[in-house]
């Protein structure tokens, strides 16, 4: 609280490129002139060929950006589940596995999540998880007809009031592999 035309208190704040850089990434398709003389109108050759590696650089970024979130060494500590701490063991705890990382990142930031992402296959296990469905039936209110909880239920149960469900999946094989 300040006194009527007091100075107000000055907040400093600075811009630095010490660790900051540029990467450059590129890729490219190559194509004969006789390929685009010849081709129908339909194919497109050189607009076909942009937007083909225009969705290779894309890809390359999300993956550079899963692995940049998806790494404990970039959100200051993390925790990985082993044993009996799985969502997947019956016995696990997830309401209080997910509160210890609210507490995490309240301690550390001054602010709560907003937002839990997670992959296709947890997001299932946890829909049906005894410490979860348990958990609904006496707070968060009736679940889908199958018995799972809904996405909602899932947010409002780990309290955010965003929750992601990551449905891609990376395949590093080479190009005409034989997949696992």
């Amino acid at each position: 609280h300040k006194a009527p035309k007091a100075p107000s208190k000055v907040a400093e704040w600075a811009v630095s490129s010490e660790k900051y850089f540029v990467k450059h990434f590129a890729q490219r398709t190559d194509y004969a002139l006789e390929t685009v003389a010849n081709a129908d109108e339909a194919i497109q050759v050189r607009e076909s060929s942009a937007m083909f590696i225009t969705e290779l650089l894309m890809r390359d970024r999300e993956l550079r950006i899963a692995n940049i979130v998806s790494s404990i060494s970039n959100v200051g500590s993390g925790v990985v589940l082993a044993g009996n701490n799985k969502f997947s063991d019956p016995g696990s705890d997830p309401i209080s596995t997910v509160k210890s990382g609210h507490a995490f990142i309240r301690q550390r930031t001054g602010l709560l999540p907003n937002t839990i992402i997670l992959d296709y296959d947890t997001a299932a296990v946890l829909r049906d998880h005894p410490v979860m469905r348990d958990y609904v039936k006496h707070t968060v209110g009736p679940s889908l007809p199958d018995g799972a909880l809904s996405d909602s239920q899932l947010a409002s149960i780990f309290r955010v009031p965003n929750l992601w469900i990551a449905n891609g999946i990376y395949n590093a094989a080479a190009e005409a592999a034989a997949i696992d």
